[in-house]
């Protein structure tokens, strides 16, 4: 259900967001930005429910609080591509150009949604301008992005901009437990996520990414009793996750900021890996930091496009120092 009550976090987005509806201050064009799986597009809905209620109150039992629910509003338009991936100007003309002039049918207002308007091809935001410059009174756009700097400079002139903030982690790992994901679980993919409740959902149902942390977390506790040469060996396993390096460099460094943590505290609730704490209060390892310092330099150099399994090794060399 589109309810602000609904969304974890962004309170002073949503604050804002209320406080036009009440002083009638609303804008003809929003862009929404933020990462992958932030809630751009659920928060988007539910100012959109509200700016169409009949009563601003997102009430759920008016006509347009019902047909919005059920997904066939027919004053709320989502333009999607058509041909390409990303919105084309033949996308803007003709889903956009051609209905922005009709008035609404049932609605105080026709709104537009474009996803992932950020990729929009210089030709498309530029037909689109010519709709934001002079829009009618009943039209409100919302455009959708990861980056904002992807859009013309003359777009954004013409927006509010509201950006999506990470959520606080205790936060995301209350969500998680309510929604029946196990304590240990919770805690892992909230941190994990890094306030992005999209992805910490995603990495608690993904079993590759559970089976994937298990292995590394083997091979690194495995590192401390090898010798070089054994050590090497592992470099192959790691190419196995090349496709995920992001997640295999989150693996290995929360482990180590775990062991940080915890050595400096001996304190279970500041770490991560919650379900390890028999392992991490065994570890006597004295070169936490240098290592750190060695997972971030190849996490640089990998992003440079330096030769993978030279760089593993360099690094794998590093973590197996007792």
């Amino acid at each position: 259900m589109f309810s602000f009550d609904n969304v974890i976090g962004n309170r002073e987005n949503i604050l804002n967001m209320e406080m036009s509806l009440k002083n009638k201050k609303v804008f003809h064009s929003y862009i929404v930005t933020g990462e992958e799986g932030i809630g751009k597009l659920f928060i988007t809905n539910c100012f959109i429910k509200k700016l169409q209620c009949e009563t601003n109150d997102a009430c759920g039992n008016c006509y347009s609080c019902r047909s919005f629910e059920l997904g066939n509003n027919p004053d709320v338009i989502y333009v999607k591509p058509t041909k390409a991936n990303n919105l084309s100007v033949d996308d803007i003309r003709e889903q956009v150009k051609l209905n922005s002039s009709i008035k609404p049918y049932t609605c105080r207002y026709k709104i537009f949604v474009l996803e992932n308007a950020d990729k929009m091809t210089v030709a498309a935001q530029n037909a689109l301008l010519k709709i934001l410059e002079e829009p009618p009174n009943f039209l409100i756009f919302f455009l959708l992005g990861e980056n904002i700097k992807n859009f013309l400079p003359t777009i954004i002139s013409r927006c509010a901009i509201i950006n999506m903030k990470p959520v606080p982690i205790p936060e995301v790992k209350k969500f998680l437990t309510q929604n029946e994901i196990s304590e240990d679980l919770a805690q892992i993919c909230s941190v994990y996520s890094q306030g992005n409740i999209g992805r910490a959902l995603k990495l608690a149902s993904d079993e590759k990414f559970i089976v994937m942390r298990e292995k590394i977390i083997e091979i690194i506790n495995s590192l401390a009793n090898c010798n070089v040469a054994n050590a090497l060996l592992f470099v192959n396993e790691f190419e196995n996750f090349k496709d995920d390096l992001k997640t295999v460099f989150d693996i290995i460094y929360f482990w180590y900021t775990d062991l940080i943590f915890f050595k400096s505290t001996n304190n279970a609730s500041f770490i991560c890996s919650t379900d390890k704490l028999e392992l991490i209060t065994k570890n006597n390892d004295k070169k936490l930091y240098s290592k750190i310092n060695a997972i971030e330099k190849a996490k640089k150099y990998l992003s440079r496009n330096t030769n993978f399994k030279l760089t593993f090794s360099s690094l794998l060399l590093v973590l197996s120092e007792v």
